[in-house]
């Protein structure tokens, strides 16, 4: 896709934007070796999954083996009828061992601290055959497959292990330009992707939405299809029917 870009005349710069500004009509970008200014920007800094406690090479290697997993609504249906994990004994890790229960009957909640499970939660789950585990867990072994140690002592195996640990939108640039966030902490687009700033736009994970990569690249459609029309238009290159 790069290749592809380059080809059609895009510019790859691989440096981190350290801020944004507006200045005038256009954006003042700065990053490690420069300033440079830009008339539309286009916003797809994503969000980052909050992980176990567990080193980069593990992760890594738990996630090629299919013991560690992220995004059910991605690759559930994968995981069907194994016996599954999610750590995060929250609201948010109640809701996900829900949705899993639809494709394993062997569902476990795990914690990685003191449950924050209300008695709401605690019911939903029990009705819906969820095991519930209270103990937090204190080690995760991926050699050969999802295994934990709880604080107890006790050692727990599973086919795999879905983290609900939440995620940290990269909203930064985004607030510094003063734009509103969801309750996620996302940002909120309109329909052809705009962000209610002329020239500013969004697409992917930083938006409220389902967080897939088809998503994406709709909204990565729209949104340059937007921003070549809105350039037009204030260029007053648009035909409009009288």
């Amino acid at each position: 896709m790069r290749r592809q870009a380059e080809q059609f005349g895009a510019k790859v710069i691989e440096q981190r934007v350290a801020s944004i500004a507006r200045q005038g009509d256009d954006f003042l970008l700065t990053y490690e070796t420069g300033k440079r200014k830009f008339r539309t920007v286009l916003l797809a800094t994503g969000v980052i999954n909050r992980r176990p406690p567990i080193d980069d090479a593990v992760h890594q290697s738990a996630l090629d083996a299919g013991f560690l997993r992220y995004c059910p609504v991605c690759d559930a249906y994968e995981a069907r009828t194994a016996k599954i994990a999610v750590l995060g004994a929250d609201g948010g890790g109640a809701a996900e061992a829900m949705f899993l229960r639809r494709y394993s009957d062997r569902v476990t909640l795990l914690t990685l601290k003191e449950s924050e499970l209300q008695p709401v939660h605690q019911d939903a789950l029990t009705k819906a055959g969820v095991e519930i585990v209270t103990s937090s867990v204190a080690e995760f072994d991926f050699s050969s497959d999802a295994a934990v140690t709880l604080m107890t002592g006790e050692k727990l195996r599973f086919d795999t292990l879905y983290p609900a640990l939440g995620t940290d939108p990269a909203n930064e640039l985004a607030l510094t330009l003063g734009l509103v966030v969801s309750a996620d902490r996302c940002l909120i687009a309109d329909k052809h992707q705009r962000l209610g700033i002329k020239g500013l736009y969004a697409a992917g994970d930083i938006l409220s939405a389902l967080d897939q990569i088809s998503v994406a690249m709709g909204q990565a459609a729209i949104a340059a299809t937007t921003m070549h029309n809105d350039m037009r238009d204030e260029d007053g290159e648009t035909w409009k029917p009288v």
